[in-house]
């Protein structure tokens, strides 16, 4: 697989989970029901409206939108060819992909501790959840495999 093809996943599910977090966003503030309401164990919106959806007074589905914005902002800059020392002498591709991983990293255990939460707290599953869970996975893996990629490439140029 090219490192080209590598970035066109990684924004592909980054335009997933930011569409996946402003319906959950719109769900938040508009207090419609949610197509992924099928029981009392699976319903997106029992888990908007419950005291657990906020942080800070922010919706977690928001801070998913600006999460994902970060997702497909790097590897569209990447795709772009963008120079990252142009921001700053010490920034390399290198650097910001580890960096991405990193944050995709820590996406994931804030995802993993959400759905700590549905389980042991609220007692119900947000469908819509466990589908940007799972696109932080793949978003995790294919960060890492491009990070990988550069780092091989840079241990080979020296």
């Amino acid at each position: 697989m090219k490192n080209k093809t590598i970035l066109i996943i990684l924004i592909i599910l980054s335009i997933l989970g930011l569409l996946t977090s402003l319906y959950l966003t719109n769900l938040h503030f508009n207090k419609v029901d949610s197509i992924c309401d099928f029981n009392q164990k699976f319903s997106c919106t029992d888990v908007s409206r419950s005291a657990y959806a906020k942080i800070f007074g922010v919706p977690v589905a928001m801070l998913g939108v600006i999460a994902y914005l970060g997702y497909l902002f790097v590897p569209a800059m990447l795709l772009k060819k963008f120079n990252f020392k142009r921001i700053h002498s010490s920034l390399s591709e290198l650097l910001i992909t580890k960096y991405y991983f990193l944050f995709a990293l820590f996406g994931l255990f804030f995802s993993l501790y959400l759905t700590y939460l549905e389980l042991a707290t609220i007692h119900v599953i947000c469908p819509l959840c466990l589908v940007s869970q799972t696109l932080v996975i793949m978003i995790l893996f294919y960060g890492y495999l491009y990070f990988d990629r550069i780092k091989r490439a840079n241990i080979n140029k020296d």
